[in-house]
Order: structure tokens, then C-alpha cells, then sequence
């Protein structure tokens, strides 16, 4: 992994960030979303890379449903979309889940943002495919705070919409990192109250599962990366992006991550599987043992 001081953006080397992986289409290998991975088998994303919504403008009509896991694989070691390479490895996915309270906010943002992907088989570990280490802290809660206090310097990373880039020099198939900064959820819930006026003022960052970080360069497409990457602070897992601000309004409004916490929660309820709703299925309950040996949580 390299050192990220006075990084700002910069296409990523393969083996650099070993435990970002592509949600891929079967069919023809289309992107779909960056993933996080884990454990060897599991991987987790934002919700709203594998739902799709049936109106998500309708406060009425609130629906959505899981796109078909057969139909997609992960794509691991392998940073560059439309390059592979012998380090690269395929697993298909067998279930994915999306976490029971994904819904709009009055905002029309929505909240509690997560999924979980489970893979057919275990990914070998080595130098270009890892699993990313979560944070030793007890809490998620107490260690966004932490962040929030010191100002704490983070990184995100994804893949890059090519069709609305405005820095050409980029590759949008190769995989990005960009330098960010934590900041406190008033300061974020301001900037974009502000921006936005009445619409969004109601917008009440944790509340929804989220924390915000704003670009350190501003002429970053930043605005264009896409959702479901991970952010990473210290080398620690801190959340997934969920919302990204207009490139127009890249220089003003701050990216929008969920907060691990969401992820926590999903252990005390029934998850969607696409098919039934099933509660603790074998598979994830060792997805969720081995998160909390990292953490105790107290809801």
C-alpha cells in the first residue's frame, strides 16, 4: 500500500489496494460497482449498486428488488477494467443481501446504503488480492468521532464515469484514489442545507447511517467516481461511498459515505436474499462472527 500524504488523485498500481474488487456482469463483463472485501468469500458495497429502485422519485411508491446474483461475478486483482492480467481471479456470486432498512430518506436520499455479496468459493490471498483490515476500535461510532476531531485525512477509491469525467487525463477504467478529510456531521448537514436550501435542509447526517468527507483538490473527478468504493482511514475499513455531489458542484458539497454502524445492525434482523427473507443464514453468521471479533457493539 503506498503512503497517501500528498496524494490527491492518481490511478491506482495493481497490488497497491489489493482488497478493492469489480462487481462484474457475467455476460460481458461490465462494470457494475467496486466492492470491499472482508473475508476470502465476502465482499461488501452499497445497496444501490445491486438494487434497482421501480420509482425512486415516488414517496408513494417506495420499491425495490435485487438484481440477479447469477448474472454477476467478482472480479478480484485486477485494477484496470478493459485489461486482465494472471494475478486477476473470478469468483461468481451466490447471494448478496441488502441491508432490511434500505429505504429513501424524505431527502431522497437513501439510507442505510449497504450490501453484502457472497462468493461461490474462497479467493486465494496473496499480494494482489487481500481482505481489508476493520477497525480495532470498539465502536464505528467512536471511530468516526476520532476521525471528525483530528480532521483525519482519509482515502476513497472507485472506477470513474467515463461519460461525465471533465479530467481527461484520467483513465476512467483504471481504478482511482482520492485524498479526502473527514468533517463533523453539522458542518456537513450546513454545506449542504445551504447549497440545496429547503430541500435537503432536513438532511440529518447520522441519522441515515452516514458520515461526510470533503476533496482536498477540488479539480479531482471526484464528483464522477461511483458509489459502493470503500473509504479507508489508517488503513482501517471506515465505510462506502453513497453519494457523490453533482460534478457542477464539485468545489462546494461534500461525498456522503455510510457508516459501519449500518452494517452492525444488519446482525438483528431478517435479511433479503432476493428470493425470501431469511434470518441468520449460515454463511453470513460467519461473515458477522468474524466482524465482531473486531468490534463490541452495544445498540
Amino acid at each position: 500500500m503506498v503512503d497517501v500524504i500528498g496524494i490527491f488523485s492518481k490511478s491506482v498500481h495493481l497490488g497497491e489496494y489489493p482488497y478493492v474488487v469489480n462487481i462484474e456482469a457475467k455476460r460481458d463483463r461490465a462494470h457494475l460497482c467496486p466492492a470491499t472485501l472482508i473475508t476470502p468469500s465476502h465482499a461488501a458495497t452499497s445497496a444501490g449498486c445491486i438494487t434497482i429502485w421501480k420509482n425512486f422519485t415516488n414517496d408513494e411508491d417506495d420499491v425495490w428488488h435485487l438484481r440477479d446474483c447469477r448474472d454477476y461475478a467478482i472480479h478480484a486483482g485486477n485494477n484496470h477494467l478493459d485489461k486482465s492480467n494472471s494475478k486477476s481471479q473470478i469468483q461468481d456470486v451466490s447471494f448478496w443481501w441488502a441491508h432490511p432498512r434500505y429505504r429513501k430518506s424524505s431527502t431522497g436520499i437513501a439510507k442505510n446504503d449497504l450490501a453484502l455479496i457472497h462468493m461461490d468459493d474462497d479467493l486465494e490471498m496473496n499480494h494482489f488480492v487481500r481482505t481489508l483490515s476493520l477497525p480495532s476500535s470498539f465502536s464505528t461510532e467512536l471511530f468516526i468521532k476520532s476521525l471528525e476531531l483530528y480532521g483525519k485525512k482519509c482515502v476513497v477509491l472507485g472506477w470513474l464515469k467515463k461519460a461525465t469525467c471533465v479530467d481527461s487525463t484520467l483513465d476512467s477504467n483504471s481504478l482511482q484514489i482520492y485524498q479526502v478529510q473527514i468533517i463533523k456531521d453539522d458542518a456537513c448537514s450546513k454545506k449542504i442545507c445551504d447549497h440545496y436550501n429547503i430541500r435537503l435542509c432536513d438532511l440529518d447526517v447520522n441519522k441515515l447511517g452516514f458520515f461526510c468527507a470533503d476533496l482536498l483538490n477540488r479539480t479531482d473527478c471526484f464528483c464522477d467516481s461511483d458509489t459502493g468504493g470503500p473509504i479507508v482511514c489508517d488503513g482501517n475499513l471506515a465505510g462506502f461511498s453513497t453519494w457523490m455531489p453533482k460534478c457542477k458542484n464539485n468545489d462546494k458539497l461534500p461525498a456522503l459515505f455510510v457508516n459501519l454502524e449500518v452494517l452492525y445492525e444488519m446482525e438483528h434482523h431478517d435479511f433479503y436474499s432476493g428470493k425470501a427473507s431469511i434470518s441468520r443464514a449460515s454463511d453470513l453468521a460467519v461473515f458477522i462472527a468474524l466482524i465482531t471479533l473486531h468490534f463490541f457493539v452495544i445498540f
